[in-house]
């Protein structure tokens, strides 16, 4: 099944006849889809960049597995008058065994030197048949049935369909999880037993926001089947365009049981919630100062997992006075599974006694090896100079409120009648008794109002937006008294649970999107073009933060929580506010 590429050397020679020679050759690996289905196959590539490809190490053989060479072809691309060419090794691959695969690596030679792709994952899943159909099925994968709390793990919804209309993504009931990040879907085509499907990959990123056995699934969605009719011998244009019957589907994914481990209690002291498999450097400058002058630390934390629950120890050391940080996530992939997060913290030296920046720690939770690891960055050396002439540190001073006098209140004299004078009681005439014209008006205000809530129906019934406005606020406003005894009943995880929801219900309805596509990475994004103010966003911002970080922070007061109720009413006031 497998050729040796030797076999395709002229081939390989003419079509790099024209390459740039004086650029270094590379070699990438890649594959069409990462996860795929029992009888499905997938598309892998070797390319080879600005070389010629003269040998490659054969596949070893993978049970479950079968890899077999469909060829080559070439790729040029022209940027900035500068050309580029690849020539591109294709592999088709197939499963006959559900499970986790590692396609490894192994050694390309172009031009007499050897090179090494990259390894690759390869996610296989049980066919179910039950859920399929001949012209569209929807497919639910997750990668692990077991998580810890709070751990980000990848999802795949995939669309298997011959030919459809109205074509929307899918809507995943995640009751207990936090969804982070829904790129762009992407298209592929796969062959399945007999029938050719376009696939649509729906990839999103999401996390357990509470401990126990949870339900995620299934996902529906709606979509218009375009199904060929048969043909008609005296329809000439049915024979050369086709003619087509349009049937409206409801497609419905399996569910997983999904079973959240609570994290272990021997948390260290320095740990703040992140979870995944990470690393760090730090740098501070300028290292040598006078008393009172700021010095930047920089850190930059580096790996998997969620980078968004990454927060940097408390500062609190002696002759040190510390600011809140600036951060930035740099992420490496379109769910944010991995990347790096950079902070920048200001510290001030308070005295010239200071020969250095203390060392810090700081811990995280490893899901793969099940424990608590601790980092730490070696303290830096610094130099600090007293001020010339003794002079004291700078300080930032409050400024003066200023008292205004009250106004002398005025006291003029207002005279008292003696006598009332004389009182005489009249009968209004009937035109001018109030009882009268209310009694005229109640016909009028009748018709008037069933005319009214005549054309409030017919507006909801033709205004979707209008109806679900309406909803969301009864959801709101309900939800925020419900918010309330749970505050007042010290109920945390109901409470984080309700508050999560509400947010993503008013933004969602704010935002003309689905409450379940709401995560914080939309706001930036997206409610600015809506009217949203940047200290609204920032708010609720905090909010996420608050909610993200419950799952593993101290349970709170009722007293903290009534804030928090508090500053969510303020939010979701200021939501409904803007503009249509």
């Amino acid at each position: 099944m497998r050729k040796n590429l030797f076999q395709l050397l002229p081939l390989f020679v003419l079509l790099l006849s024209n390459r740039n020679a004086g650029s270094a050759a590379s070699v990438t690996t890649s594959l069409d889809r990462d996860s795929i289905v029992v009888g499905e196959t997938t598309a892998l590539h070797i390319s080879v960049q600005e070389g010629r490809p003269q040998g490659i190490e054969p596949f070893p053989s993978i049970p479950g597995l079968s890899i077999s060479q469909q060829g080559a072809s070439q790729s040029t691309t022209i940027i900035n008058g500068q050309m580029s060419s690849a020539i591109i090794i294709n592999f088709a691959i197939s499963a006959s065994e559900p499970g986790e695969y590692s396609i490894p690596s192994i050694k390309v030679t172009v031009d007499g030197a050897q090179h090494s792709t990259q390894p690759l994952k390869l996610t296989v899943a049980k066919a179910n048949l039950q859920v399929q159909n001949r012209y569209a099925f929807l497919t639910l994968r997750v990668p692990r049935e077991e998580v810890y709390l709070g751990e980000m793990i990848p999802v795949d919804l995939q669309l298997y369909v011959t030919r459809a209309e109205d074509i929307q993504a899918p809507q995943l009931k995640s009751d207990g999880f936090i969804i982070h990040k829904q790129p762009q879907n992407t298209r592929g085509e796969t062959v399945v037993g007999n029938t050719r499907y376009t696939v649509l990959s729906f990839k999103m990123s999401l996390s357990a926001a509470k401990a126990g056995e949870l339900t995620l699934g299934p996902a529906e969605m709606n979509l218009t089947l375009l199904l060929r009719a048969q043909a008609d011998p005296n329809d000439f244009f049915g024979e050369v365009w086709g003619r087509f019957q349009r049937r409206a589907i409801k497609l419905t994914s399996q569910n997983y049981k999904i079973r959240v481990l609570p994290m272990p209690t021997n948390a260290p002291p320095s740990f703040s919630g992140a979870i995944g498999q990470f690393n760090w450097n730090g740098e501070a400058n300028p290292k040598s100062v006078n008393a009172g002058d700021p010095i930047t630390l920089k850190i930059a934390v580096s790996g998997a997992g969620n980078l968004d629950s990454v927060k940097l120890p408390n500062f609190d050391w002696a002759d040190f006075k510390a600011y809140q940080p600036n951060s930035n996530v740099e992420s490496q992939d379109p769910l944010g599974l991995s990347g790096t997060k950079t902070f920048e913290q200001v510290i001030v030296p308070q005295n010239s006694g200071v020969h250095e920046i203390p060392e810090i720690k700081w811990s995280y939770f490893d899901p793969v090896a099940k424990q608590y690891k601790t980092l730490s960055q070696p303290a830096l050396p610094i130099t600090v100079n007293a001020l010339p002439g003794g002079q004291p540190a700078p300080t930032v001073l409050a400024g003066k409120t200023v008292e205004t006098e009250e106004p002398e209140q005025r006291k003029d004299i207002v005279h008292i009648k003696s006598s009332a004078g004389h009182l005489v009681a009249l009968a209004p005439p009937l035109v001018q008794q109030p009882w009268f014209f209310i009694f005229q008006a109640l016909p009028l205000a009748g018709y008037v109002g069933v005319r009214l809530w005549r054309k409030r129906q017919d507006n909801l019934a033709n205004n979707p937006k209008l109806r679900r406005k309406i909803e969301v606020q009864k959801i709101v406003r309900e939800g925020l008294s419900q918010l309330a005894l749970l505050a007042s009943n010290n109920q945390a995880d109901e409470f984080y649970a309700l508050l999560f929801r509400l947010l993503q219900e008013q933004l969602g309805e704010r935002l003309d999107l689905p409450a379940s596509a709401i995560t914080e990475a939309v706001l930036n994004d997206s409610l600015p073009k809506r009217g949203g103010s940047v200290e609204l966003i920032s708010r609720l911002h905090e909010l996420f933060q608050i909610c993200n970080q419950a799952r593993y922070a101290p349970v709170r007061t009722n007293q903290q929580l009534i804030e928090i109720q508090s500053q969510t009413t303020s939010a979701l006031d200021e939501l409904q506010g803007l503009p249509d």
